[in-house]
């Protein structure tokens, strides 16, 4: 029988949790799209089960009509759920590379001042739940049509 995509999310956060040191936040990148909702709205339940600080940060690059929808959305969803949240207004230079790759850059820059000391020596205490080998989204659909 194949694993739940809830059990399998959950199991990853556990993980993720248990790599953590304790007193240490854990935080969410949250776009506003599926995945990253999903993802916080998990976390925030794995968090409170196990007593610990979950944050969440979003990035907002202003590259698209909605980008102050996805915003508020953010806002609400970090509200509802208790999760304090961290907008960050960027720039995004696309001189010398793609709008994919020059957004990306900016989200790093925008990382900075919030995980300085991760981000300086190679992220090793960060876990990114879209690095493992399965993609999130077709979780997030079947929990979502379920």
């Amino acid at each position: 029988m194949a694993p739940q995509p809830l059990n399998t999310l959950q199991n990853l956060l556990n993980d993720a949790l248990a790599e953590t040191p304790p007193g240490r936040s854990i935080w969410v990148a949250l776009s506003g799209g599926l995945d990253s909702c999903l993802l916080l709205a998990l976390a925030a339940t794995v968090c409170e089960q196990a007593d610990r600080s979950l944050h969440a940060i979003h990035i907002n690059h202003g590259l698209q009509a909605a980008a102050l929808n996805f915003e508020a959305h953010c806002r609400a969803l970090c509200e509802r759920t208790n999760v304090p949240l961290r907008v960050v207004n960027v720039a995004v230079d696309t001189q010398g590379e793609g709008i994919e790759g020059a957004a990306r850059n900016a989200r790093y820059k925008a990382f900075l001042p919030t995980f300085p000391l991760a981000i300086r020596s190679g992220w090793p205490s960060t876990r990114t739940i879209r690095r493992k080998p399965f993609y999130l989204r077709p979780y997030a659909a079947a929990v979502c049509a379920a």
